[in-house]
């Protein structure tokens, strides 16, 4: 009896490789942390997306400085860092959790629709 997807009997032959060679996945080439002409914030929310603290980073800032140095103050009050990925953090101090982040929108504007949840509101409690 032949296999389902026909390895291992006399029919089967190799896939057609000629189009998925030249087929490869696209990874941005977007740094958050790369020096940006426009103006940057670097924020502290809570869980519920709520600003807790926020710098506002003028055109040429170095962002990878800023935010380096704004997780090494969060760690020298006694967050812990859970890992950076691109130009946010998650840090925990016992059961507290936030996000520091890199942000392109001033955080004391509404939120662009389709970032996250509305400030103030958490959508698994309502």
């Amino acid at each position: 009896m032949a296999c389902r997807y026909g390895v291992g009997t006399p029919e089967f032959s190799p896939p057609d490789t000629t189009m998925t060679a030249t087929m490869t996945t696209k990874r941005s080439k977007y740094d958050p942390l790369a020096t940006s002409r426009l103006t940057r914030w670097l924020v502290l929310r809570d869980m519920f997306h709520n600003v807790v603290d926020s710098t506002e980073l003028t055109p040429g800032t170095d962002l990878r400085t800023a935010f380096a140095t704004g997780l090494a103050a969060l760690e020298r009050a006694g967050w812990h860092n859970e890992g950076a990925s691109g130009g946010m953090v998650f840090v925990r101090r016992g059961a507290e959790r936030r996000l520091l982040a890199i942000h392109e929108h001033d955080p004391h504007e509404p939120v662009p629709a389709g970032h996250g949840a509305p400030a103030g509101r958490c959508l698994t409690c309502e």
